[in-house]
């Protein structure tokens, strides 16, 4: 009967940086020949002096920064006091992001080439007679944040059947962010290391598990997996 190797658990630190997003706040704009009124309700109306037609309203927040390869999405809030229907429009798109101008929904997601700030970008409605629009503002695309990772684990000193471990001959770690699928690991050819630093990981929540191994390639199971979250 092959013998396995105990290796119960891992520990580890984390090293890394978070990047905070900042929201921006709606701009309305309307024409000049325009006023401003409180309709029956007690809310604010834009009502256009020359034909008596009430312009639509838009509100929301926007993303300002989004990390690349990661997913970006702006839908604002639009409605039209009159119920007239609307049509959204866009100025200054980024070459990454695609428009939907029936909900004006601004989407999409950056690559590592596109990386830099888009500027000067303008989201429109309108009702066929008044615009109001969101903006000018700029997105920001910034490269992928990447972290590090120190597991840290005991040497085993027993097979699984309670037998001396006289043969260990090095260790085997494994991540992925999804439960029990491990789509990295690294081979640790010396049995007497016991801290290992995995660099250069992208943000993300990852699953860390262990295993040691002998001279006869004989592997031992998983050791108690570890959850840590990259910033």
């Amino acid at each position: 009967m092959r013998k396995i190797i105990v290796l119960t658990a891992i520990s580890f630190f984390l090293a890394g940086c978070l990047t905070e997003i900042e929201p921006s706040g709606i701009i309305n704009e309307s024409t000049s020949n325009s006023e401003i009124i409180s309709n029956t309700t007690g809310n604010s109306e834009i009502v256009n002096k020359t034909t008596g037609n009430a312009a639509p309203a838009v509100t929301g927040i926007v993303p300002l920064e989004v990390t690349a390869g990661d997913d970006y999405q702006f839908t604002p809030t639009a409605r039209d006091p009159d119920g007239d229907a609307l049509t959204f429009s866009i100025s200054g798109l980024p070459r990454w992001a695609s428009f939907d101008a029936s909900t004006g929904r601004l989407s999409g997601t950056p690559k590592s080439g596109d990386v830099g700030t888009y500027a000067n970008i303008i989201i429109a409605v309108t009702d066929g007679t008044d615009t109001v629009s969101v903006g000018p503002f700029a997105i920001v695309v910034s490269d992928t944040t990447y972290g590090s990772v120190t597991l840290s684990w005991a040497v085993p000193t027993e097979n699984e059947d309670g037998t001396p471990l006289t043969d260990l001959d090095g260790y085997r770690l494994y991540w992925g962010k999804a439960s029990g699928n491990y789509t990295d690991s690294t081979t640790i050819d010396n049995e007497s290391i016991t801290t290992y630093v995995v660099e250069n990981i992208p943000s993300g929540t990852y699953e860390f598990v262990a295993t040691s191994f002998n001279t006869a390639g004989v592997e031992s199971r998983y050791s108690s997996p570890a959850t840590k979250v990259v910033p």
